[in-house]
């Protein structure tokens, strides 16, 4: 079963598989009864010991951008330190530890590295991470469109004279629209 409507599954389920919900508690097993409407550990051994837990369907985890994000999703951090969007690393968020995310870069010059988003990793110097969701496609070209357009403000405003020359001399063209 390919899709799974997670809208019928009882309060806490992580996965499905086998038309069963599971979860997990303290590390720990669960399985729905629905007989009784209640989590209970199985009575077999834990479920990811079997093959066909290869076709378990995680629920999708979700996260707004506010607050930590929640363990497993992938999103972006930087340090605060910083203060520039292009400082931006791709992450996946493995742990949280009091009040902290744990989280493992995945892209970059430092994929695969470990960080702590209080700092652990620069000291005191960085502060704190700040996450964000990964940005869609559109949201990526707008955000290149408006740096451009700041760009050309900047280049318009010292242009002492003939401010569209200086626009044009610093590479700006119109793109042809492709048929």
């Amino acid at each position: 079963m390919s899709q799974v409507d997670w809208s019928k599954a009882p309060e806490g389920a992580e996965y499905f598989c086998e038309m069963q919900w599971f979860k997990t508690v303290d590390g720990e097993w669960r399985v729905w009864s629905p007989g009784v409407n209640s989590w209970n550990k199985p009575v077999y051994a834990a479920p990811d010991n079997f093959s066909w837990w290869d076709n378990a369907i995680r629920r999708p985890i979700s996260w707004n951008g506010e607050g930590l994000p929640p363990v497993g999703i992938e999103c972006e951090y930087m340090w605060n330190y910083y203060k520039s969007g292009s400082d931006y690393v791709r992450a996946r968020i493995l742990a949280h530890d009091n009040g902290a995310a744990v989280l493992k870069v995945v892209d970059g010059d430092n994929c695969g590295a470990l960080r702590e988003s209080r700092g652990g990793y620069c000291g005191t110097g960085c502060g704190e991470a700040v996450f964000r969701t990964i940005r869609t496609p559109e949201q990526i070209a707008a955000e290149e469109r408006e740096k451009a357009v700041a760009e050309m403000k900047r280049i318009w405003s010292e242009a002492e004279t003939q401010p569209f020359h200086a626009i044009y001399d610093a590479g700006y063209r119109k793109q042809e629209k492709p048929e």
